[in-house]
Order: C-alpha cells, then sequence, then structure tokens
C-alpha cells in the first residue's frame, strides 16, 4: 500500500519559508510521523526558485528554498494527468462552495 500523499502549494511553501510557524512544523512532523509523504510539484518548485532570485530576494533565499525543498519527499512531475486530476478537483471544490482562486 503507498503512502498518503499531501501536496503543498506555493503560498503555504512560501508561508512557511516566511513566518516558520511552530504549529504548522508540528503538523507536519506529525503527517511525516504517520508516514505520510509531503511533496510540491514542479510548477511550486519552479515558483520558489523564481522567488528565491527575484531582485527583492534575500541573497541567502536560493539556500533558504534548497534547504526546505531537499526535506520534502519529492517533487512531482505535472503531466498531463494532474492537469486534468487539478482541473476536477477545482471543479469539485467549486460546487462545494470552496473554490480555489
Amino acid at each position: 500500500m503507498s503512502k498518503p500523499i499531501y501536496m503543498l502549494d506555493t503560498n503555504i511553501c512560501s508561508f512557511l519559508i516566511r513566518n516558520k510557524p511552530d504549529y504548522l512544523f508540528d503538523k507536519l512532523q506529525a503527517l511525516v510521523e504517520s508516514h505520510h509523504q509531503i511533496v510540491i510539484s514542479a510548477i511550486t518548485y519552479a515558483e520558489l526558485n523564481f522567488g528565491a532570485i527575484n531582485k527583492k530576494a534575500s541573497l541567502k533565499m536560493p539556500d533558504i528554498v534548497n534547504e526546505f525543498v531537499d526535506r520534502l519527499d519529492a517533487v512531482l512531475a505535472w503531466d498531463k494527468n494532474a492537469v486534468e486530476a487539478s482541473a476536477l478537483i477545482k471543479k469539485q471544490l467549486d460546487i462545494q462552495g470552496m473554490p480555489i482562486t
């Protein structure tokens, strides 16, 4: 049986990197201890890297992003199946009154 997967989006990754909230790191640690995988998509990885080299970013930011990503289980490819699945999830959330903007 495969491990359950939690995929973090760019906003939560940026929040974690900037604010380092203990309560969220504790939640992620509990998930890891419960044998869940913590991953990001290739798109999130690209966005984090772009933010790290942005002219407003600290010179330390590329290293901080790399350290953050190294602690994750994987950076997953963004292929045709992923695009189609995300569209269906987005539609379902919208129907439930929880749209992703």
